[in-house]
């Protein structure tokens, strides 16, 4: 599969065959400088959530609160709380881990999360 011609480069050709045209000339230009304008902006302001980044926020609260020391799977982690589906959960567990504020396990190929004072109980 070829590369994709960006909208750049084919304002550079556009520019280069019609150069006797400062109309087409001076649009060519304006046009690179919106670009540019607009990777500028992209590149100093952050994202905004999406909704259901903002959904998935919010349960982050429910899910802790749905811990067990003892450790649990995602898809028993959903349906304590009530979520349809682990695949909108398992998301949420992972950042959870990656903050510290839960940990994750693994026994007989499951992956189990649980929270983290729960460690010196499995231990000894």
């Amino acid at each position: 599969m070829a590369n994709k011609t960006t909208k750049r480069e084919v304002l550079a050709i556009i520019k280069s065959a019609m150069a006797d045209n400062e109309a087409v000339v001076a649009y060519c230009d304006n046009e690179v400088a919106l670009l540019d304008k607009k990777n500028v902006y992209r590149k100093t302001h952050p994202a905004k959530p999406t909704k259901a980044q903002e959904a998935a926020e919010a349960l982050k609260p429910v899910v802790l609160e749905a811990m067990k020391p003892e450790g649990q799977t995602s898809k028993n982690i959903a349906d304590a709380i009530g979520e349809p589906s682990f695949q909108k959960i398992t998301p949420i567990l992972l950042k959870l881990v990656e903050a510290g504020s839960i940990r994750t396990y693994s026994e007989k190929g499951k992956t189990y999360y649980a929270l983290p004072e729960a460690e010196a109980e499995v231990g000894e």
